[in-house]
C-alpha cells in the first residue's frame, strides 16, 4: 500500500516552498489513511479573494482503484441576490472548462472548483505523486482561470 500521507506532506512542502500556506491533517491512526492537505492562496482570482483547498486519496481496501480529490473554494459568504446570477455564471464556466467542474455548496455558502483523477494502487510512490502534483496545478490553474467572471458577480 502506498502512504498517501507521504505524498501530501510532499506536496505540501512544494505549495510551502511557493509561497502558499498549507498544511497536512492525519487522523491518529498512523497509516496515513484519511489524510487531508489544507491550503490557503492569498489573491485568487483578484486581490481581495483567498482561496482554500482541499487535497486528499479516496480509496476502497476491496477495489485496486482509487481517486486523487483535489478541491479549492474559490468562493465564500454569498448574498442571497447573487446565487441566480451565480448558477448561471457556473453552468457557463462549466460548459467551457475541458476538466473538473464548480459548484454551489448551499449548507457552506461556497463556491468550489472539484476535479478527481483516478488512480490505481498498483502506482508507485513516485507516479503517484506525478499524479497528485498534476492535479494540484491543474484544479488551481483552472479554478483561478476561470473563477474570475464569478467573482465579480459577487462583489
Amino acid at each position: 500500500m502506498n502512504d498517501y500521507k507521504k505524498i501530501l506532506e510532499r506536496l505540501r512542502d512544494m505549495l510551502n516552498e511557493n509561497g502558499v500556506e498549507a498544511a497536512v491533517v492525519s487522523p491518529d491512526d498512523g497509516e496515513g489513511a484519511g489524510s487531508i492537505l489544507f491550503s490557503r492562496h492569498r489573491s485568487f482570482g483578484s486581490a481581495a479573494n483567498t482561496a482554500t483547498g482541499e487535497f486528499c486519496f479516496l480509496s476502497d481496501e476491496k477495489s485496486s482503484y482509487g481517486v486523487f480529490s483535489a478541491r479549492i473554494n474559490v468562493l465564500s459568504e454569498i448574498r442571497e441576490q447573487s446565487l441566480p446570477y451565480l448558477a448561471v455564471e457556473i453552468t457557463n464556466q462549466n460548459a467551457l472548462i475541458p476538466v473538473g467542474s464548480f459548484a454551489w455548496d448551499p449548507f457552506a455558502n461556497t463556491v468550489y472548483f472539484a476535479l478527481k483523477v483516478p488512480v490505481t494502487k498498483a502506482l508507485s510512490e513516485k507516479e503517484l505523486m506525478e499524479e497528485a502534483d498534476s492535479a494540484v496545478a491543474l484544479s488551481m490553474s483552472m479554478a483561478e482561470h476561470y473563477c474570475t467572471d464569478m467573482l465579480r458577480i459577487c462583489a
